[in-house]
């Protein structure tokens, strides 16, 4: 059964016109289904399609949703979404989700500054227009970039730097022109999300040890290489693009004190490193055979944060509770990979995955291995 909060949401965003840029990674494929769910009408605008696999074909999502795959710092295209759609509500994804893989720190910031600016000159002008959520997930350690072979310290933190610039860009666009404190005047609302990177069906990046763990299933192999001290969050990504959105409907009609970026906060319980991972995949299914390997290439003596590369007035999201615990979230995740490997219909799959989650209306734990 649905919870009342549960329901709202859904209301709120039946019939809404949603711009999302990005849309074919992984993240936002979670948020387009989940969005389409909810009966939101949906734009989306990215750069290119992925390559195989990847959730967005997986999944057919181009299927019900209106698509644009163009160079995304072009602002005609943008002008003519926004004129033959009119587009409420625009959620954007900083670019490392799906694309840091194939960009160096150049071409990093070549892609990400003229798409952001041009998405949110855009917003601005827009008459229709009335949340802009700029979404940073916040990758802990920053692994994820290690593993693109980028292990030097100055030029991760200028990688890092590229979304601060966002950051700015977004929050500039906030005071410069819709001031908070004149929300009824504008009804405009701009900010910055962040959040740790999720885990779900669907993830293909190197930055996933699931994804290595079915890796080394087909090859029949029985190792998992892992980074020693390298933490994740394992909070499913339904659960995180749920709190997105209610965010963002909070946003949609806000008091002014609401009008902030936002950060979502992990409680400690989510975050586990990799051997923790390995070994409760070890124990599900109870293989002995299976051995656990250490890569040495990513342990550092210097520990990096992510803290520097966020603003300071990010107001902290802490009193969120995600309905899955660590555990159901991991086997959700794993249920998932089972069926695609079945040849089951992997829309249909994720769709069912949703109403599993959406119609749970307390918090579900499995019990300990």
């Amino acid at each position: 059964m649905k919870n009342n909060a549960t329901v709202e949401l859904q209301n709120f965003f039946y019939d809404k016109r949603v711009l999302v840029t990005g849309h074919v990674t992984y993240l936002y494929s979670w948020l387009c289904i989940l969005l389409h769910k909810m009966g939101a009408r949906l734009i989306g605008f990215s750069i290119q399609e992925p390559d195989i696999p990847n959730l967005y074909k997986e999944a057919d999502v181009h299927e019900f949703m209106h698509v644009y795959v163009e160079r995304t710092s072009n602002m005609d295209v943008l002008e003519r979404i926004n004129k033959e759609f009119q587009p409420e509500i625009v959620i954007q994804l900083s670019s490392i989700c799906g694309y840091v893989e194939n960009h160096d720190v150049r071409g990093l910031y070549m892609f990400n500054l003229p798409r952001v600016l041009n998405t949110l000159e855009m917003s601005r002008q827009s008459s229709h227009v009335r949340v802009f959520v700029n979404l940073i997930p916040d990758y802990l350690d920053n692994t994820i970039l290690r593993k693109c072979n980028i292990t030097k310290t100055g030029e991760i933190k200028l990688m890092m730097g590229s979304f601060r610039l966002i950051e700015f860009l977004t929050a500039g666009y906030r005071n410069a022109y819709f001031n908070p404190e004149n929300h009824d005047s504008h009804k405009k609302s701009f900010v910055n999300l962040s959040f740790l990177n999720p885990i779900g069906g669907g993830d293909w990046s190197r930055d996933n040890t699931l994804k290595n763990y079915f890796d080394s299933l087909e090859k029949n192999e029985k190792k998992l290489i892992v980074c020693p001290g390298s933490r994740h969050s394992l909070i499913h990504v339904i659960d995180v693009m749920m709190k997105v959105l209610d965010i963002v409907y909070k946003l949609y009609t806000p008091s002014k004190n609401e009008i902030v970026d936002y950060k979502m906060i992990s409680q400690d319980s989510f975050l586990k490193d990799e051997v923790w991972m390995a070994e409760f995949l070890k124990d599900l299914y109870h293989d002995k055979n299976f051995t656990i390997k250490t890569d040495q290439k990513f342990l550092f003596d210097e520990t990096l944060t992510t803290d520097m590369f966020h603003m300071p007035d990010y107001k902290q999201i802490t009193d969120w509770v995600p309905r899955w615990d660590v555990r159901t979230a991991l086997v959700k995740t794993i249920e998932w990979y089972q069926a695609r490997e079945r040849g089951a219909n992997m829309q249909r799959y994720s769709f069912n995955q949703i109403d599993e989650f959406l119609d749970r209306q307390q918090p579900i734990s499995l019990p300990l291995l």
